[in-house]
């Protein structure tokens, strides 16, 4: 199998769930590689932001926790955001 096979079924499978942060960061690099930068950063860009959204999520009742100086209530809430991840 030669690389542009192998890239359009790596595109066939991103296909199915196109809009997931790993899914964007492997189409950007699939970009990359066909010479296509601005789509790359353009897709990049969005998986980097659908991340920082996800562990804003998780990590906001740790902030709170901690900024309330609650070690106990930061560690549950750790807890509960590394069951996400």
């Amino acid at each position: 199998m030669d690389e542009v096979e192998a890239q359009q079924d790596i595109s066939e499978v991103l296909a199915k769930a196109p809009q997931t942060p790993d899914a964007l960061a492997i189409r950007a690099w699939l970009k990359t590689r066909q010479g296509d930068l601005a789509g790359a950063k353009n897709d990049l860009d969005l998986a980097m932001a659908t991340n920082t959204f996800i562990y804003r999520g998780w990590f906001t009742k740790v902030q709170d926790a901690l900024g309330r100086g609650s070690q106990a209530d930061a560690d549950a809430a750790f807890r509960d955001a590394f069951r996400g991840i």
